[in-house]
């Protein structure tokens, strides 16, 4: 005798062969989509890491470069500086004549581009300001005053400035120790 089996209608059996088949192919194809979406995910959490990390090092390269013409520039106006010093120390007195060599000689449009102008700044104690305005006068600058106007204990006064453009016109005889970030720079200097 064998095992008793239970009896299915043709309808049952119809109705769980094709279910079981669509069972059989549907879950493969949900989980190589499942599969794809984590795959997708993990492919686009690296693509944005090495972008993110592209945009860095070139924003690093960028800043690394604007720091060395930064250095570069600074450099060239230090040279500037000390040429300026050694001029003076070579010499007993300057002229603006000599001034307006000095700079002429550097060329700033080609060598230097950005630099409005140089200029030498003389330091001018309240009891000396009669004689110092006296002396520029005398020099050829007749309507030579220190400006902004108003008492104060110590005046600076730009006494040379190139190249003599009408904005560097407007500086000459300007007291850089009247306004309180010029003076702090003057001081540090």
């Amino acid at each position: 005798m064998g095992i008793p089996m239970a009896e299915t209608s043709p309808v049952e059996a119809s109705r769980s062969a094709p279910e079981r088949t669509a069972w059989m192919v549907a879950l493969p194809v949900l989980l190589a989509m499942l599969g794809a979406a984590v795959a997708l995910v993990f492919v686009w959490n690296e693509i944005e890491r090495r972008h993110r990390e592209r945009i860095e090092e070139h924003l690093a390269f960028q800043a690394r470069e604007i720091a060395l013409h930064i250095d570069q520039r600074m450099r060239a106006y230090v040279q500037v500086l000390r040429g300026a010093r050694a001029l003076f120390d070579a010499s007993d007195e300057v002229t603006a004549a000599d001034w307006k060599a000095y700079v002429s000689a550097l060329a700033l449009e080609d060598g230097f581009p950005g630099i409005q102008g140089i200029g030498f700044s003389q330091y001018v104690p309240a009891s000396g300001v009669e004689n110092h305005v006296a002396r520029m006068r005398a020099l050829g600058q007749s309507g030579y005053a220190i400006h902004p106007p108003g008492p104060r204990t110590e005046y600076s006064s730009i006494v040379y400035l190139e190249p003599l453009n009408w904005r560097n016109q407007r500086a000459l005889s300007y007291d850089m120790l009247s306004e309180p970030v010029r003076r702090e720079a003057m001081e540090r200097a």
